[in-house]
């Protein structure tokens, strides 16, 4: 199992080498890897997603593949995600059932707006590899 998720997660990394990676506010860089959903996430939508935090070295830090059970993720309204802006949760208005995306969380930024040391498990990055499994729509 563990090769398997290194597998998805250096498949990922490949498949998005090619292509480049946009910038959302807040300097967070993405890459949406398979945009065939029909529908997209709107606010309040509840996501049910697989994901696999990894290093710019290669290294799984965490996978939900391993654990068995996928996340669950609501998107904010609008008016929050700009209140926070760099926030990953943003992301998933751009992805619905069936969506990959790719982002990257830069540790030098991350130290210095957690007044927080730049850990040494990484270089420049955390890499997040996500895959929608499902959406639950939100109620009227």
């Amino acid at each position: 199992m563990k090769k398997a998720i290194l597998f998805f997660a250096a498949a990922g990394l490949l498949m998005t080498s090619c292509q480049k990676f946009k910038k959302a506010e807040g300097g967070l860089e993405y890459k949406i890897v398979d945009d065939n959903a029909k529908e997209k996430a709107v606010s309040g939508d509840l996501l049910a997603i697989d994901i696999v935090q990894s290093t710019d070295r290669d290294s799984v830090m965490s996978s939900t593949y391993e654990m068995g059970i996928p996340q669950i993720v609501q998107l904010y309204p609008d008016s929050i995600i700009a209140k926070n802006p760099g926030d990953p949760t943003g992301l998933f208005k751009y992805v619905g059932e069936g969506d990959s995306l790719v982002f990257k969380i830069n540790l030098d930024s991350m130290a210095a707006k957690t007044h927080q040391p730049k850990p040494e498990f990484a270089d420049k990055f955390l890499v997040f590899s996500i895959k929608v499994k499902n959406t639950s729509k939100k109620e009227n």
